[in-house]
């Protein structure tokens, strides 16, 4: 009786009565793999049966972002090409032995372990490419905060706060000089700034807007020059915090390169100008960028979507300082305001007071009421 027998699609392959099975099974590989899918790229000649080719290094991953990958791995000899097809034909066929012969050899074939280890290789590449992008992200969320606060921040408040007269750092103390001369007293340094209201010196280095602000407690615009440095400065925390959690997700932060970063972050800082402050901070974008294997576009709109998020979160603040500002204050403020309303000067004052008496001096919302209800009394 003759021996039927069924390949995967179904389609039943007949052999006379006694054939043997090894040489069904053969026959069988040979239609399967004549039927299954086009067969991979031929190999490079080789001088004996699983040789490597020459200059193959099998560690070495050469694909490049939408080449052809297969193009780019190791070719496979003909005994591979063969144990594959019997691997193939041994599942099919449900026939354990003939999958685990073909297996035995890809195990002894040079280059299908070449090119096992050359995939192993990609995905591991490609997986740290995702984790640097991962950090890159992460990091660009607080910069896209100090690129917004920068973007916002009034000129005049601006100025005082960036530029090379403004950064430095004092020292403690200050050298007590011979009268009529430059010469110091050895021994007689005195402390560079005294805390006006204990008359206690201040201890650390700092910068002479801060040294301003301590002198001058009362002055509105040495207070704003402050705050704004000392939140630019808590804002580059915030970005080298996110550098650093990025260690081990594709990037190495050693304490050096963590203080380097931090340094190339705020060195806008020191920018005379706000246009020469805003091309250093672009530059800053750059480094993230390319350090974290992102493309301009990329970083743009990942800026760009935290800039929107960072201008809603505003807005819902304003709103709800607004809900919360008495009716009456918003009332006598527009009417101010009205009273004089080609005088810029006038305009302004009123508005930084408002905002000074409800807003904790930070700008907006005195802004947004005046846009909002200047036409008519407003009540809650």
């Amino acid at each position: 009786m003759p021996i039927t027998v069924k390949d995967p699609d179904g389609q039943p392959h007949t052999f006379a009565d006694g054939t043997p099975t090894a040489t069904i099974n053969t026959e069988m590989e040979r239609r399967w793999a004549a039927r299954g899918t086009p067969q991979p790229p031929q190999p490079t000649p080789l001088t004996a049966p699983g040789q490597m080719p020459p200059g193959v290094n099998p560690g070495t991953m050469t694909a490049k972002p939408g080449s052809d990958l297969e193009a780019e791995m190791v070719p496979l000899s003909e005994e591979a090409q063969r144990g594959l097809r019997m691997v193939t034909a041994g599942g099919a066929t449900n026939n354990r032995n003939l999958e685990q012969a073909g297996r035995m050899l890809l195990e002894k074939d040079p280059t299908y372990q070449a090119r096992k280890k050359q995939s192993e290789t990609m995905g591991a590449t490609a997986g740290k490419r995702q984790a640097m992008r991962v950090a890159g992200e992460n990091i660009l969320g607080p910069f896209a905060k100090l690129l917004h606060t920068f973007n916002e921040t009034p000129a005049e408040v601006l100025h005082g706060a960036i530029g090379p007269q403004n950064t430095p750092k004092l020292q403690e103390t200050t050298p007590t000089m011979v009268p009529w001369t430059n010469l110091p007293i050895p021994g007689l340094a005195k402390p560079t700034t005294l805390d006006p209201r204990t008359g206690a010196p201040i201890a650390g280095q700092i910068t002479p807007v801060q040294r301003a602000a301590i002198l001058n407690p009362d002055n509105a615009a040495a207070a704003a020059a402050w705050n704004l440095q000392n939140l630019f400065s808590h804002d580059v925390h915030g970005i080298t915090n996110a550098m650093v959690t990025s260690s081990g997700m594709g990037t190495q932060m050693s304490d050096a390169r963590q203080a380097m970063f931090d340094s190339a972050m705020r060195d806008f800082m020191h920018s005379s100008t706000r246009r020469e402050a805003a091309k250093v901070l672009d530059h800053a974008k750059t480094i993230i960028q390319n350090d974290f294997n992102l493309t301009p576009e990329e970083a743009d709109n990942i800026l760009a979507t935290n800039m929107q998020r960072i201008a809603k979160e505003e807005q819902r603040k304003l709103l709800k300082a607004a809900s919360m500002t008495p009716p009456e204050a918003v009332n006598e403020f527009i009417k101010n305001v009205n009273a004089a309303p080609n005088d810029a000067k006038h305009r302004q004052r009123h508005i930084t007071l408002f905002n000074k008496n409800f807003n904790g001096g930070n700008r907006g919302l005195a802004e947004h009421l005046l846009q909002t209800f200047s036409q008519s009394p407003w009540a809650p």
